[in-house]
């Protein structure tokens, strides 16, 4: 069995993440092949030379980006295989049974475990290592995504609703982050509303950070950040709610979730 991730980094991104853009001078395509039978891995990059166009102006990113690009994918069936492929041309080939569910495509081992971990923005884990980052970002932001995979944020609870859960399997450490599915692991304890902080490494900023919260209530979940709305609510499914956000965090933040009925939902229009 091969796991196969192809994807290029190149000029043209998303609207969303201009403002983390400082300086494009190439684009750079990496190929990486993954052997389950020998366990080896092969990785190969390929640079092209820079256009005459001109890059990007810089801006400073700030310390919270209310934005998040909306990525679509397309699954292919052949066989036993699968070819998942995104808009900017990155495929993912995976072999076997799989689940796909919010966004997020789960591929586990007989006895449970995760081995295959892939998100519609485009971000990939392999067996508890991040080899592949949201869909455009620039060299200097790609690294530092990369990195926080070893160096997660710390996630507490604020008051007595929910707790996060330190012991789901794929937890390295115990500190509520699964490495395996690179999502924050927070239990509602069966509450409509959870509080937390998310205080990031102090060299690393936590990125566009995933928060995995079960035993909600059914409803819609709307979400905030230091009083900033993060997302258009969406319906909580078996308990569950996957929230990507939308966030380049580096300072402690303070981020509220909660559920509500249909008629109380408060539309978000995005930029």
């Amino acid at each position: 069995m091969y796991f196969d991730a192809n994807f290029t980094s190149s000029r043209t991104f998303m609207p969303s993440l201009r403002p983390l853009i400082r300086r494009i001078t190439s684009a750079t395509a990496v190929s990486i092949c993954y052997c389950a039978v020998s366990g080896c891995a092969t990785q190969s990059v390929t640079t092209q030379p820079p256009s005459n166009r001109v890059a990007p102006e810089v801006v400073e990113p700030p310390a919270i980006a209310t934005t998040r690009p909306a990525v679509n994918w397309s699954i292919e069936r052949a066989g036993q295989s699968s070819v998942i492929t995104w808009p900017s041309g990155r495929t993912l080939t995976l072999t076997g049974a799989f689940r796909t569910d919010e966004g997020r495509i789960l591929q586990r081992s007989l006895q449970g475990d995760v081995m295959v971990a892939a998100y519609d923005d485009g971000r990939v884990y392999r067996f508890g290592r991040c080899i592949a980052a949201p869909i455009g970002l620039p060299g200097q932001q790609l690294t530092r995504f990369l990195k926080q995979h070893d160096h997660p944020a710390t996630v507490a609870i604020i008051g007595e609703s929910g707790l996060i859960d330190r012991i789901s399997r794929g937890d390295a450490n115990n500190d509520g982050y699964n490495e395996t599915t690179g999502s924050y692991q927070i239990n509602s304890n069966g509450s409509s509303r959870v509080t937390l902080s998310i205080t990031p490494d102090t060299n690393h900023p936590t990125m566009f950070p995933i928060l995995e919260i079960t035993d909600l209530p059914t409803g819609d979940v709307q979400a905030t950040a230091e009083g900033q709305w993060l997302s258009p609510t969406r319906a909580t499914r078996n308990g569950v709610v996957l929230l990507v956000m939308p966030l380049v965090i580096e300072r402690p933040i303070v981020v509220t979730i909660k559920v509500v009925d249909a008629t109380q939902t408060v539309k978000v229009s995005e930029e």
